[in-house]
C-alpha cells in the first residue's frame, strides 16, 4: 500500500475549490482521504453540477514531485483539449485549474465501461468485435498523431531507458534466462537501431495505455488517465497495450496487424524495429513487476509468458507477432 505524504490541509483546499465551482460531490474529500487510505494517488467523485448534470471532478493529494507531475500533467492536457476542441477519443474536458499546491479538472461523466476483466488485471472482460477492435487502432493512431508543438509542459520519455535495458539484459544472460546468443541479438538491435529510437522520439504518447484505461459504451470508445503523457516513439503505445495482452492473444495479434494496415508508408518501414525494442522494454518491466491481484500460481505462470515474450523479442517482428 501507498503511503505517501498529503498536502497539508489538502481536504479544505479541494472542499473550497469545490464549492467555488458550485459542485455537489457525492463523496466529499475529507470523507474519500479516509476510505481510500492512501491507496488512490488523486481524489475524485461523481459531482452534480449548476445545471442538476452529473460530471466527475479529479484534484491532486500528494506532496510528491512524481504525484503532483502526473496531476500536472493531465490538467494541463485538459486545458489543450479544451482550446483545440479534441474530444474524438478523450473524454470532453469541461475545466480544468491550478491551484498554488495541487491541479484539478473537471471532466463529462459517462458510466466506467472498462474493457478490462472487473477481478482479472491484464484480461479482457469479453471478446472484442472486429469494429471495436478496429476502432481502438484507429484511435491509437490518432492519438499519436496530435501535434506537441503546443505541448512544451509534456516532459519527454527518458529515452535513455531504452540503452539501459542492455544491463538488465546482461544480467538476465547471467542468471541464466538468456543464452549468451541472446544477449548479442539483442545488443545488436539495439545497436542497429539507437538512432531510429532516437530520430522518432517526437510523438505525443499515453504513456501507460492498457486496457484498464479504455472504455467502450454505446458505439463510443474513450481513452482516459492521460497523467502519464509524454513525448515518445509512435510505437509505443502500441506495444504497452498488446504486451499487456497476454491472455487475449488473438487480439492482441489483430490489433497488431489493423495497426500496421493504418500506418502510412513510411512508418511502416520502421515499425517492425521500433516495435520489438518497445516491446521488450514492457515486457521487462512485466517479467520483473509482481501484481498484488495475482496469485502465487498467476504470478509463476505470468512470468514464464514473458521469459517467453522476451525470447520472441529478440528473434524477428513476426515471431512476436505470431507469439
Amino acid at each position: 500500500m501507498r503511503n505517501p505524504p498529503l498536502i497539508k490541509g489538502i481536504a479544505e483546499k479541494i472542499t473550497h475549490t469545490i464549492k467555488d465551482l458550485k459542485l455537489k460531490p457525492e463523496v466529499w474529500p475529507e470523507k474519500f482521504i479516509k476510505i481510500t487510505k492512501g491507496w488512490k494517488h488523486r481524489y475524485s467523485s461523481i459531482c452534480i453540477d449548476q445545471k442538476g448534470k452529473k460530471v466527475f471532478f479529479y484534484a491532486g493529494l500528494y506532496n510528491n514531485k512524481y504525484d503532483k507531475n502526473r496531476m500536472f500533467t493531465e490538467a494541463k492536457l485538459a486545458q489543450f483539449f479544451i482550446k483545440e476542441n479534441l474530444f474524438n477519443y478523450f473524454p470532453i474536458y469541461i475545466k480544468a485549474g491550478f491551484k498554488k499546491e495541487f491541479s484539478w479538472l473537471i471532466r463529462e461523466f459517462f458510466p466506467s465501461l472498462l474493457i478490462e476483466h472487473k477481478t482479472k488485471i491484464e484480461k479482457l472482460k469479453r471478446e472484442l468485435k472486429e469494429k471495436e477492435i478496429k476502432e481502438l487502432v484507429k484511435a491509437t493512431v490518432k492519438m499519436g498523431e496530435i501535434s506537441v508543438k503546443k505541448l512544451s509542459f509534456l516532459k519527454k520519455f527518458k529515452i535513455e531507458r531504452f540503452f539501459k535495458i542492455l544491463k538488465t539484459c546482461e544480467d538476465l544472460f547471467h542468471e541464466g534466462v538468456f543464452t549468451r546468443e541472446e544477449y548479442e541479438r539483442f545488443k545488436n538491435l539495439l545497436g542497429k537501431n539507437g538512432d531510429l529510437i532516437e530520430r522518432e522520439h517526437k510523438y505525443f504518447c499515453h504513456g501507460d495505455f492498457g486496457i484498464g484505461n479504455i472504455l467502450m459504451f454505446n458505439d463510443n470508445l474513450k481513452i482516459i488517465d492521460l497523467e502519464s503523457a509524454c513525448i515518445n516513439n509512435f510505437a509505443f503505445d502500441i506495444a504497452f497495450l498488446t504486451t499487456r495482452l497476454w491472455q487475449d492473444k488473438e487480439t492482441r495479434k489483430k490489433i497488431i496487424n489493423y495497426y500496421f494496415d493504418f500506418l502510412p508508408k513510411e512508418k511502416k518501414r520502421v515499425f517492425p524495429p521500433l516495435f520489438q525494442i518497445n516491446s521488450f522494454l514492457v515486457g521487462l518491466q512485466s517479467y520483473y513487476s509482481k501484481p498484488t491481484e495475482y496469485s502465487t500460481k498467476e504470478l509463476k505462470k505470468r512470468k514464464e509468458y514473458y521469459i517467453h515474450f522476451l525470447k520472441s523479442c529478440l528473434t524477428s517482428f513476426g515471431n512476436l507477432l505470431n507469439l
